[in-house]
């Protein structure tokens, strides 16, 4: 059986070095034999949704230990038997490690449009259940080999010198009949793409290769724990031009008394608060324009965080439309905290910049409490 250690063929970069080792398999199955079993997974196994902040797609429970007997098909059994019996003793000879035989991870992937997984790395190692996660797998079954335009890419990533993913490496693109191995550790980052075929699914049986002696201590060293990524504000002094800023964009009931009293109430209850048209709408549209042209240019842009935490863009500070670093600054300003304070009952603004007309204490708020369901009942 043959299998290739480069990317040639399958990647958008084909002749670009990968981050770590790659085992390709292409053409593993025939054209009857590959049509069959991707038929018998769409039709025969349950593909639950797993959905959260880290992933979206659908997937099948192990088919070989936990999905029923009879669900498996000929042609699922038969791909179990040539994973295990013929392209896991083909693995142990490329890399030289011996894989067990009855720590084997197996399940079926669907990826629809708008689907995507997060960059991680796969490795896991437990030794107190003797499991050591050593090569993945993916055997593509989408009914043509996809493209850029169709998204789903296995996306690979270079790490930095403290083994976080810093860069995009390659793109490898699902090409039906193909399966790709790659070994697992610390520094194989990868991710898939959001899926955007419309006339496909990104189908799949995947899973994971187990050492067959796992080592009983990970050499490893330890992660450090990161320090907070966030600030504690401290809020800007008060100007003519925070003055001028709350004075023409701020929807003025928010400045009122009685606005704020009420929000109060509502903060003491649920614990949050939700401020609709919290701007002037002809502000608010300005704002929302300006930052959406700022945000267009890749130089106005600042990458923050590797790509497996608090990965996103930025506008940088000096990039921002007057206008939207106004608004920055509001948001930041101890006129803002001022607000807040009076909003929730916090003792949250400065101690020089105490209300004259002092927020109702928190008794006077206990005494309105009985009418609280009369007066949001109309709501």
């Amino acid at each position: 059986m043959h299998v290739s250690t480069t990317l040639a063929n399958i990647a958008q970069e084909p002749d670009k070095q990968p981050p770590f080792d790659f085992y390709i398999f292409h053409d593993l199955l025939d054209k009857l034999e590959l049509g069959t079993l991707r038929d018998d997974i769409n039709s025969n196994i349950k593909l639950a949704p797993k959905d959260n902040d880290l992933y979206k797609f659908k997937q099948s429970k192990d088919l070989r230990s936990e999905v029923s007997k009879k669900k498996l098909t000929p042609s699922i059994e038969s791909f179990i038997e040539l994973m295990l019996n013929k392209i896991k003793p083909c693995l142990e000879k490329e890399t030289g490690l011996t894989l067990s035989n009855d720590k084997f991870d197996i399940t079926a992937s669907r990826y629809d449009r708008g689907n995507y997984l997060l960059c991680h790395n796969d490795d896991m190692k437990d030794p107190t259940r003797q499991q050591a996660r050593a090569l993945a797998f993916i055997y593509y079954l989408t009914s043509r080999p996809w493209s850029r335009d169709d998204g789903g890419a296995l996306i690979l990533y270079d790490s930095d010198s403290s083994g976080e993913p810093v860069k995009i490496n390659n793109y490898i693109y699902p090409k039906p009949n193909t399966l790709v191995v790659f070994r697992t550790s610390s520094i194989s980052w990868h991710s898939v793409q959001e899926v955007f075929c419309k006339d496909d699914c990104r189908l799949s049986i995947n899973g994971w290769f187990h050492l067959a002696n796992p080592p009983a201590i990970s050499n490893e060293p330890s992660k450090t724990i990161e320090p907070s990524p966030y600030e504690f504000l401290q809020p800007i002094p008060l100007d003519t031009r925070m003055e001028k800023f709350f004075e023409d964009c701020v929807n003025s009931q928010y400045l009122l008394e009685k606005t704020c009293y009420f929000i109060r109430r509502k903060f003491k209850r649920n614990s949050e608060i939700n401020l609709p048209n919290f701007l002037v709408n002809e502000k608010f549209l300005e704002i929302g324009k300006a930052l959406k042209e700022a945000a267009e240019s890749v130089d106005n842009l600042q990458l923050v965080g590797p790509y497996n935490k608090r990965n996103y863009k930025r506008i940088k500070l000096d990039c921002l439309p007057q206008v939207c670093r106004d608004l920055f600054d509001a948001f930041r300003s101890e006129l803002f905290f001022m607000l807040l304070s009076r909003f929730t009952g916090l003792d949250l603004q400065p101690a020089h910049l105490v209300h004259e007309k002092q927020v109702k204490d928190e008794s006077s708020d206990d005494d309105d409490d009985d009418d609280e369901d009369s007066d949001d009942e109309g709501d």
